[in-house]
């Protein structure tokens, strides 16, 4: 793959070059050979599973996914913290330049496990009335796919509880604009009704959280901020 403009015995050799660099690199003199990677009978090469590495892909699953289990009242601030961290480690589509089948299954599967999280999250924030973090996980969302109407709808909610309906109107624009875009359709029945509640309502004030919560938001939000910290310091 790497090498398939060479023939076969030159490609073998570009092989065997790249194998001594990245054992120089991960395996050097005061790391027992073998550690990291494994070269086998047959030319088979691979990578140690069983050796103490960490793996950004690995840890974004372990933790989004042992949140997703959860109920959203029984997400707790550390909770909280280990998706911000995990949310971290997303920086792309993953292996973005490689097409293979499984590649791709890996990707999309990786993909949906952001979206949930995110979702989830926003939903978390918004219960608990941390409106500016539920509104930064909806944007984050909407960002990466445009088209999930639930969302917008969800943003354009935080938007009338923070007191901002002008941005929830808008907001609207924006749903509307992509469906009829990408999709040549029209936002769904409840996203106009929505719409039309903000627009002929009275001005709104800043709501107050969806659910009383034992944690005051100001209070949250610094136990988040400061798990967050440690857990990347970490």
């Amino acid at each position: 793959m790497f090498w398939g403009d060479r023939d076969p015995e030159r490609a073998r050799a570009a092989l065997s070059t790249a194998l001594w660099r990245l054992r120089r690199a991960i395996e050097p003199p005061t790391v027992v050979r073998g550690t990291y990677l494994i070269a086998e009978a047959h030319n088979e090469v691979g990578f140690n599973p069983r050796s103490p590495y960490w793996l950004d892909v690995e840890a974004f699953e372990s933790r989004t996914s042992a949140v997703l289990r959860l109920a959203i009242e029984n997400i707790t601030p550390a909770d909280a913290a280990a998706m911000e961290v995990a949310f971290q480690l997303y920086v792309g589509p993953y292996m973005e330049s490689f097409y293979d089948d499984w590649v791709l299954r890996r990707r999309e599967n990786l993909h949906m496990l952001l979206i949930d999280g995110l979702t989830t999250m926003m939903r978390y924030y918004r219960w608990h009335g941390l409106l500016e973090e539920g509104l930064r996980c909806g944007n984050r969302i909407l960002a990466i796919d445009p088209l999930r109407e639930a969302v917008h709808r969800a943003v354009m909610q935080m938007h009338v509880e923070s007191g901002q309906r002008p941005l929830a109107l808008r907001q609207y624009g924006a749903c509307r604009d992509v469906l009829s875009a990408e999709l040549g359709i029209g936002p769904m029945v409840e996203t106009q009704r929505l719409y039309d509640e903000i627009r002929n309502g009275p001005p709104t004030r800043p709501a107050p959280p969806m659910r009383w919560q034992a944690h005051p938001p100001t209070r949250l939000r610094a136990e988040i901020e400061q798990l967050v910290q440690s857990q990347s310091n970490g």
